[in-house]
């Protein structure tokens, strides 16, 4: 799940009915309120970035966060995906850029990335090249 609205996600079975779903296992890449591009970098690998403040440096990343600085390289390992840090802000406390390696193709039928537009849930269909994935949200709306 790529863009949530706040942290209204919090656990990892969240009711999905806005896409038909019921209840699914979950994994959020991002939940700051922002604009967000995606593109596909291979049959594994997409790409999330932004210009916006506030991916990881938000209040609530925050709170559940190891280090207070990132570095360009850093690696992150989950049982479904490695996440490796490709761009950072200036003062290190910040991404801009992540590329998420997954252990399945993301054209796998058990594979579904899903995305906010700032009004409701979204199927994304990767490609390779950059897309806005919610170009209806303002950023300061909530």
């Amino acid at each position: 799940m790529m863009k949530t609205p706040s942290v209204q996600i919090l656990g990892r079975n969240v009711p999905l009915w806005s896409v038909g779903l019921g209840f699914v296992v979950l994994r959020v890449l991002s939940s700051f309120n922002g604009r967000v591009q995606a593109r596909q970098e291979s049959e594994r690998a997409l790409v999330l970035r932004t210009e916006d403040a506030g991916w990881l440096g938000n209040m609530f990343a925050c709170i559940v966060r190891f280090t207070p600085e990132f570095e360009v390289g850093d690696v992150y390992t989950t049982e479904t995906f490695t996440a490796t840090i490709l761009s950072v802000t200036p003062d290190k406390k910040d991404v801009q850029e992540v590329r998420f390696e997954f252990k399945l193709p993301l054209g796998d039928p058990s594979v579904l990335l899903i995305y906010y537009d700032g009004a409701t849930y979204r199927t994304w269909e990767p490609s390779p090249e950059w897309e806005l994935l919610n170009a209806r949200l303002d950023p300061f709306g909530y």
